[in-house]
Parts: structure tokens; C-alpha cells; sequence
């Protein structure tokens, strides 16, 4: 068999067949065995054909990272070489296919291997080598299709902490690049519009709701500035206004609110220490200082707002419970405790808010499901030494269609005010103080069991 038969019996027999099957750790060996043993004789179209397959394999092993810690040097090797072999090809004999998956490899391997704020420069500094070797054969649009494709392929990539911010940049660098290329319009337009859904929905980064509001609004203005008739940016900037516009009344009501709360507060506190402690008021007046310190409570967890440092206290678990019992004319027995009593450092207002939202969801259960109170509803179970709370209802146990109990709106009452939202405000009152509220994954058969961590 001459060498020529050989190279290609070899391609056919042991480097294809992995390849095909997506066996990339296979095919990446048997490539470069076959570059390494055949190179000198291959025509430039065998090259560029074992090329593209070796960088697809490369770029497989890197992202499964697979034996990935020379792959970068490698795949630079490899793009270079096929760079020189483009600029010695005859282009018309070859399919444009190739051209525009090897670019597409190139964005996905600075994706992977490039630091942020050097992708931009990555990806452009390769599309106009692209560019300059391919044409008139391929156009600058084909390339830009390629890389929008890659841009929403990033800014779903789960697997990348920082997807959103790598999307950005690839984007952002779509915006410049297009915009230097008069026959690039509509990319130019398509990079806008993806940079306003992009930072639209996207959770990540610091920048707060009028900041993204307004860098949206900026893109959304270039698109009508171009196309005054766009209805993706004209509907898309008109829902921003509105959204803007509730949110900036959400907020007053929230500096009202707060005000009017802190003012009742001291209000009460005034009445308080001129009622006598033996009138018939005395009780509604304790009673509506409590309201009032919940509703505060509340909406300190609305607005994220963390505990200040005289928010902390520390409270034996086991007084708090017996005086929320006591509210409740429950039973004492409903509190046991192992270990010697001690003394937790916590925010007394949330930590209450949570007991309070536990008791309350165990009997609208109890009600719900018609079953008539028992002696003990509820049961505490306090471990000093662990400083851990453990409580229980025999309220019927939870609805496991319901998945994750501690989300907003999960509830099996029917649709009311307030619906499912007790679990989830308790959850977040215990880690904003960086305590933990978890469903136990053993529950009673008659009732439902939570955890409570204080450590």
C-alpha cells in the first residue's frame, strides 16, 4: 500500500469512526498520530478536513474537561497551522462549512480559557483573520451568523458561574465589530437587542434596577434610532417605563411604610407607659406593639435590609417559646429541651417571625384538613448543645406535589391572601441572619418536622 493509500486508509479506519460517535478522547489520539505520521504528505485539503476534526476534539476534551491541561497550547497550535494552510488553499474547491465551524471553536475556546475582559479581543482579533483569508469566498455575515449563534449559546451555559458576564463581552464585541462594517447593519441592531436581554433578565453582577434600566433603555434607543418602527425595542422600552414606574411607587410606599411603622412604635411605647398595667387596655396595647414589630419585621425582609448590629441579642430559646405558648394557650408541654440551658446570639424580632409563621402554617393546616386540635398541636424541641430547634405539627403531614414548600405561593389552601407566603418569609428571616430552615427529609406520618440551625 503506497503512503498516499495508507494516509487515507488510516483517516478512514481509525481517526473517523471515534469521531463520528463523539468518542473525542479517541479521535484526538488517533488525529495526532495520523498528523504526526502523514503531515509531510497530505495535500492542504487533508489538512484542513484533519484540522477542523482534531480542533473539535480539543475543544470537546476541554469543556468535559477530559486530560485538558496542555489542550490550550495545543489548540493555538493547531488554529496557527490551519491559518497558514488557509492562506495556501484554493479556496473555490472547498465548502465554506468548515470555515465557519473552526471560527465558531476559536469564541467557544476563549470562552473556556480566556479571563473576561480578554475574550472581546479573542474573538475579534480571529474573525477578521478569518475574514481576511476567506474572502470574497465568505462573507463578514456568515462569521457574524456564527458568532450570535455562540452568544446565545453562552448566556445559557449553566455550566459557567460567569456565563452572563462572558456574554456580554462576546456581545458587546459584536456591537463594535459590526458597527465598523458598513454591511453590517442588522447585526449591529441584533447586538442590541441581545445586550437588552441579556442585562434584562440577567441576576448576576452588582448593578442595581435603575442602573440595568437605563443601560437597557440605551441599547433599545440605538435600535429606534436605526428602525423607528421596531416593535421588539418600542414594546420592550414601554414595558421598562412602566416597570420603572411601579417600582419607583413600590418604593415610596416603602419609605412611607417604614416611617409610619417606626412612628407607630414610639406612639405605642408612649401609651404603654401611661396605661396601668391592671386597665383592660393593657393587653391591646402589647398585642398591637407586637403587630406593629412584626409588620417592621416584615418589611425589613422585603427590602433585603440586614440586621443592624443592636438587633442582636442574646435569648434562652426555651422563654421565647414558652411566651409564644402562652399567646397561644398552649400547653407548656409542648416544649422539652436536652442539654443545659444557654443563651443564643440571634435577631429576637426574626427569630420570633418564624416561630409565629411555623405555628401559624401548622394550624391552617389543622383547620384545613378538619382535624380537630389536639393537646399538644405542636411540639419544640430544643438542642442546647447543638443549638439547634427542631418543631412538629400532627397536622396531616406535607403535600409532596407540592416540590418545594419554602418557594413563595407553594400551597395546598387554595388561592386566598397571603397564599404560601409564611414558609418562605420564615426560610429568608433565618438566613439573613445566616441561620439555616430546612424541611426534614424523615417525616412523621401524621405531620410534618422542620429544622432550625443556629450555628
Amino acid at each position: 500500500m503506497n503512503s498516499d493509500n495508507a494516509a487515507r486508509n488510516d483517516y478512514l479506519t481509525q481517526c473517523l469512526p471515534p469521531y463520528r460517535r463523539r468518542d473525542y478522547t479517541t479521535a484526538r489520539k488517533a488525529l495526532e498520530r495520523y498528523f504526526s505520521a502523514y503531515e509531510e504528505r497530505l495535500s492542504i485539503k487533508e489538512k484542513l478536513m484533519a484540522r477542523l476534526a482534531l480542533a473539535t476534539s480539543l475543544i470537546a476534551c476541554l469543556e468535559e474537561k477530559k486530560d485538558s491541561e496542555k489542550i490550550p497550547e495545543q489548540f493555538i497550535t493547531q488554529l496557527n497551522r490551519y491559518f497558514n494552510e488557509l492562506a495556501q488553499a484554493d479556496l473555490q474547491g472547498l465548502a465554506p462549512e468548515p470555515f465557519l465551524d473552526f471560527f465558531s471553536l476559536t469564541i467557544r475556546f476563549s470562552l473556556t480559557v480566556d479571563p473576561v475582559e480578554n475574550v472581546a479581543n479573542s474573538v475579534v482579533t480571529v474573525f477578521h483573520r478569518f475574514i481576511a483569508l476567506t474572502q470574497p469566498k465568505m462573507t463578514p455575515a456568515e462569521y457574524f451568523d456564527i458568532w450570535i449563534k455562540e452568544i446565545h449559546h453562552e448566556r445559557r451555559n449553566f455550566t459557567r458561574r460567569d456565563r452572563v458576564e462572558r456574554a456580554i463581552m462576546l456581545t458587546k464585541a459584536l456591537i463594535d465589530t459590526a458597527k465598523e462594517n458598513p454591511e453590517a447593519g442588522e447585526f449591529y441592531i441584533e447586538g442590541h437587542r441581545l445586550m437588552a436581554e441579556i442585562l434584562y433578565f440577567s441576576q448576576s453582577g452588582t448593578m442595581g434596577d435603575d442602573v440595568k434600566f437605563r443601560t437597557v433603555l440605551s441599547h433599545l434607543d440605538i435600535i429606534l434610532e436605526n428602525q423607528p418602527n421596531d416593535r421588539f425595542a418600542s414594546q420592550f422600552k414601554r414595558h421598562i417605563n412602566d416597570l420603572s414606574g411601579s417600582l419607583l411607587q413600590i418604593r415610596r410606599f416603602q419609605h412611607d411604610t417604614g416611617t409610619t411603622l417606626a412612628n407607630l412604635t414610639i406612639h405605642l411605647q408612649k401609651i404603654r407607659t401611661q396605661c396601668p398595667k391592671d386597665s383592660d387596655l393593657y393587653p391591646v396595647i402589647i398585642r398591637a406593639a407586637e403587630e406593629v414589630r412584626t409588620l417592621r419585621t416584615v418589611a425589613s425582609l422585603v427590602t433585603d435590609t440586614q440586621p443592624a448590629a443592636t438587633d442582636w441579642e442574646e435569648i434562652d430559646m426555651a422563654e421565647m417559646i414558652a411566651s409564644l405558648l402562652m399567646e397561644r394557650g398552649f400547653s407548656y408541654r409542648c416544649l422539652n429541651a436536652t442539654g443545659a440551658a444557654q443563651k443564643w446570639e440571634c435577631c429576637p424580632n426574626l427569630v420570633s417571625l418564624v416561630l409565629r409563621n411555623l405555628i401559624k402554617n401548622s394550624l391552617e393546616a389543622y383547620g384545613r384538613r378538619g382535624i380537630t386540635l389536639p393537646e399538644i398541636p405542636v411540639r419544640f424541641h430544643i438542642n442546647y448543645s447543638a443549638q439547634r430547634l427542631i418543631y412538629r405539627d400532627h397536622a396531616g403531614g406535607i403535600d409532596a406535589s407540592l416540590g418545594n414548600i419554602f418557594e413563595p405561593y407553594r400551597s395546598s389552601k387554595g388561592v386566598y391572601s397571603n397564599v404560601g407566603l409564611g414558609l418562605a418569609q420564615a426560610k429568608k428571616a433565618m438566613e439573613i441572619q445566616d441561620f439555616t430552615l430546612e424541611l426534614s427529609l424523615e417525616q412523621p406520618d401524621d405531620g410534618a418536622l422542620f429544622l432550625l440551625d443556629f450555628n
